[in-house]
């Protein structure tokens, strides 16, 4: 794990997506860990929601592993017997209901709440 200091983007959108009601109540530093150190871990939750998550979720879930999506390793990581729970809000689950049928070619279990 990394203690890094947070970049004036990464602080704008906490703030644009409503983690924070301003600039000013926005951490600057952050805990990092790696992909390779999550991977680790027998079960891995992860939490996203809005509009900016949606390509990013629907491509790890619906395309093969691309380093250009580090979130599409996921897959690699339940090949290998990991087990990988996705909590997304409607918006960001957009671009998955639609594809339902492919997710469950992919073995990919789509629990819609909404």
């Amino acid at each position: 794990m990394l203690l890094v200091r947070l970049d004036e983007n990464t602080i704008e959108n906490a703030v644009k997506d409503g983690h924070f009601a301003s600039r000013a109540q926005s951490p600057t530093y952050a805990v990092s860990m790696g992909a390779e150190l999550i991977y680790r871990a027998r079960t891995v939750l992860l939490l996203a929601n809005g509009g900016r998550k949606t390509d990013v979720i629907a491509k790890s879930l619906l395309e093969e592993p691309d380093c250009s999506v580090p979130l599409s390793y996921g897959q690699i990581y339940v090949q290998r017997g990991g087990n990988l729970i996705c909590v997304v809000d409607r918006v960001a689950a957009s671009g998955l209901i639609s594809a339902a049928g492919e997710l469950a070619r992919r073995g990919v279990e789509l629990d819609n709440r909404s």
